[in-house]
């Protein structure tokens, strides 16, 4: 089995050169090892290094290193690799760093922690976006729609659009990986994955 985790304390969140480097080799081995893999999930958005100050996301750097062509051959990756996937949300979610986990379809199966936080972006700057309010001038007004902002956060509310497939309690993950895997395993492939990434990296 192969896993994939963020650690955003070491700049490695949704999102980042060094991390997405890691990541595509990953799945990489992966597919050619014939192992599942599992994503464990939980960082504060996919430009969580840009504003630790890795600075190597966005930006003239960025550029010159060829990020965003980077990031489209970690999706690409997870769209290639026909290996059995399963998300865990485990913390926080926002943005790309959903998807770049494995999340919105990105794999299998997508189970979140009752933990777990699942958005857009995250409340506070949800509520500025959507609705504009100043949290100095209308401070009120600005508490109401952030907690309406965060009530929708809930696993429980992605799993009622069947954004993910289960809500289980943290100390049950090892059961719940194991009744899964042993699903995939059942199906007609044997869980043995298809040659999709043939023509992969389609960028630099």
């Amino acid at each position: 089995m192969a896993l994939v985790a963020n650690d955003f304390t070491v700049m490695g969140a949704g999102s980042s050169r060094i991390n997405g480097r890691k990541m595509r080799h990953t799945k990489g081995v992966a597919k050619s090892c014939g192992l599942p893999i599992v994503f464990f999930g939980e960082s504060t958005g996919a430009r969580m290094p840009d504003v630790m100050g890795a600075g190597n996301i966005g930006g003239a750097e960025g550029e010159r290193k060829g990020v965003i062509g980077k990031v489209m051959n970690w999706m690409n990756a997870i769209s290639l690799v026909t290996m059995p996937k399963i998300a865990i949300v485990m913390g926080k979610s926002y943005g790309q760093a959903v998807l770049n986990m494995g999340g919105a379809s990105n794999a299998h199966e997508v189970a979140a922690w009752t933990t777990a936080e699942i958005g857009f972006m995250a409340p506070d700057y949800a509520v500025k976006i959507v609705y504009g309010t100043d949290a100095e001038k209308d401070p009120e007004k600005y508490a109401a729609e952030r907690a309406e902002m965060a009530r929708s956060t809930s696993p429980f509310d992605a799993a009622a659009n069947f954004s993910i497939q289960s809500v289980i309690d943290p100390r049950e993950i090892r059961d719940y990986l194991i009744r899964s895997l042993e699903f995939h395993r059942l199906r007609l492939s044997g869980g043995i994955g298809q040659h999709l990434m043939r023509t992969w990296p389609t960028s630099y």
